[in-house]
């Protein structure tokens, strides 16, 4: 996921809608500390639930994933 288009593609539209002021500045930087912490912390956490479901953890963990990002899709697209 690192090295996709998603990264660049999402720090573009949050400078867009953020603008450069400084409250802008400041969510870029929280974006980026929760997206490297998110890589680091998620690895860890799919390991301990590969371990204890197996193949199912990445079935279960991938649903989980989407209905959270279908939610902020929706929380996104009602604001603008």
């Amino acid at each position: 996921m690192d090295m996709s288009g998603f990264s660049p593609t999402a720090l573009a539209y949050l400078a867009d809608i953020a603008g450069m002021t400084e409250h802008g500045r400041s969510a870029m930087g929280v974006y980026t500390l929760l997206f490297r912490l998110g890589s680091a912390v998620g690895a860890g956490v799919g390991g301990i639930r590969a371990r204890a479901l197996a193949i199912n953890a990445l079935v279960i963990s991938t649903a989980v994933l989407v209905v959270i990002t279908l939610g902020g899709i929706d929380l996104l697209s009602s604001r603008g």
